[in-house]
């Protein structure tokens, strides 16, 4: 089974949003004009404010994308965001985590996303007050609390349980960038890390009837005659092996290049190749080129940006994309892939 998104009507969510921004007045019906467009006004106001404030607009970005990668990922068996509308609770303060997950070991988790600056040196630091009520709200809705650490600059996520924190000077809590790579379980949420076997590669042939000659200024015109898609050396021929190997050049970890092949005046191939820029793995046939969700992340990115900046806050996603691209019973003899399911480390010290 995969995720399937709860019908909503999304006229609904702006009435209620309506409810919430309006005034009430006595003198006034309402759905009078003069009441709704101030509403709209207030609205635009706030809106644009928020757009034109970088730090609000990456951290709605990176909440968008974590609940876009889960779907894909097919992780859990229900996701719902969790800090939207009013939330009254008795006794200590509490704070709403983004989100809830049902994963698919039967455990539930409330996750609160954060986006984080590009150094990744120094520990990620939380005050002792926004934990204690991140933990406070977990306990009254019975799930445990985890946070998923988002490292932009690497398209890294991180998922890591409220409790993993430690005290740090002057009194808030924190977590290492190695503590937080060990205790680390994307896993939970179908994260698997992606070997395959190098270079990967798309080569077009010109169409043997068609001019292909280079001139003398160094310019050449030609028709594709066909397409290779290759890895390791091999060519692949099925559409679904195609298709991942596609997935893992473009939005893989490896550095692309273009080589031509040329004999005499004619082009014989024009190839895109993806490949490490060094080989870590001599001895094995297979090289890392990325995680699932670290390959999502760069479609997410590359699909919200253009020329003019961010364009999307969010990005229409195919409930269990990653899956339907890598099936969990995948076999290819043309295409072999190495999947590496990284557990998080359970004997650290708190």
């Amino acid at each position: 089974m995969v995720l399937r998104p709860m019908k909503r009507v999304p006229t609904l969510d702006g009435l209620d949003l309506y409810r919430r921004i309006d005034s009430p007045r006595t003198d006034q019906a309402v759905n009078d004009p003069e009441r709704v467009d101030a509403v709209v006004k207030e609205l635009r106001q706030g809106v644009t404010e928020a757009l034109a404030t970088p730090t609000t607009v990456q951290g709605w970005r990176a909440q968008a994308l974590f609940a876009s990668m889960v779907v894909a990922l097919d992780g859990c068996t229900m996701m719902t965001q969790v800090d939207l509308g009013e939330i009254f609770a008795d006794g200590d303060p509490v704070k709403a985590p983004d989100f809830f997950l049902h994963l698919r070991d039967g455990r539930r988790i409330l996750v609160d996303v954060k986006s984080l600056p590009k150094s990744i040196k120094d520990p990620v630091k939380f005050t002792k007050s926004e934990v204690a009520r991140l933990r406070r709200f977990g306990e009254l809705y019975g799930a445990e609390v985890h946070l998923a650490l988002y490292f932009s600059s690497m398209s890294m996520w991180l998922l890591i349980s409220i409790d993993d924190l430690s005290p740090g000077p002057g009194g808030g809590l924190r977590i290492t960038m190695e503590k937080a790579l060990m205790r680390n379980d994307m896993a939970a949420i179908s994260d698997w890390t992606i070997g395959v076997e190098p270079p990967l590669e798309l080569v077009l042939h010109p169409d043997p009837s068609s001019e292909n000659r280079i001139t003398e200024d160094g310019r050449a015109e030609f028709r594709v005659g066909s397409v290779e898609v290759r890895a390791g050396g091999r060519r692949v021929y099925t559409k679904e092996d195609q298709q991942i190997v596609w997935f893992l050049m473009m939005y893989g970890k490896w550095s692309q290049s273009e080589h031509l092949r040329i004999e005499g005046s004619k082009l014989v191939s024009l190839t895109w190749r993806a490949e490490p820029e060094e080989r870590e793995n001599l001895d094995q046939r297979f090289e890392l080129v990325g995680s699932l969700a670290s390959m999502y992340t760069q479609f997410f990115e590359i699909g919200t940006r253009g020329d003019a900046g961010i364009i999307g806050l969010d990005l229409p996603t195919e409930p269990g994309a990653m899956i339907s691209l890598i099936p969990h019973d995948y076999h290819s003899d043309d295409l072999p892939l190495w999947r590496f399911r990284i557990a998080p480390r359970t004997d650290l010290p708190k």
